[in-house]
């Protein structure tokens, strides 16, 4: 499990010896086709693809928590682990490049959810928004 925030990060690991448990992790590994943006061409790899959280230790981290900041991060990488998908979305970012209004980040995932699609809030950056959905559908939900 990996914790960012503002400028600090720290990893947790749990090390497993065997070759079945290796091979494993390596099947995890994907190289990204960018068929949505990048006409089919590979545009990064190989990734992680494999589970980002351990979601059952994250909650027993909120059970625990010892303060509030501690217990509102916790909580939202717990909305997070909800969500499998692979990197996140900027709407400051995608807001300025496709000149349409910053929405609000709740309202835009209720919109989301409606539609059928899993979205959460990332930890690490505050105008992020981790989703299944497609990117060009997200980019048009954007604009509506």
């Amino acid at each position: 499990m990996m914790l960012f925030q503002c400028n600090y990060m720290r990893v947790f690991l749990r090390c497993e010896s065997g070759a079945k448990k290796a091979d494993d992790v390596v099947s995890m590994h994907k190289a990204v086709d960018g068929s949505e943006f990048m006409m089919g061409k590979k545009v990064a790899g190989p990734l992680w693809t494999g589970p980002l959280w351990d979601a059952k230790l994250v909650r027993e981290m909120l059970k625990q928590s010892p303060d509030k900041d501690a217990e509102k991060l916790l909580g939202i990488i717990n909305a997070e682990t909800s969500v499998n998908a692979l990197g996140y979305f900027d709407l400051h970012y995608l807001a300025s490049r496709h000149k349409t209004a910053n929405p609000r980040i709740d309202e835009l995932i209720r919109r989301i959810n409606k539609k059928g699609y899993k979205a959460a809030r990332t930890h690490f950056l505050q105008t992020g928004v981790r989703t299944d959905m497609p990117a060009g559908k997200f980019i048009k939900m954007l604009g509506n």
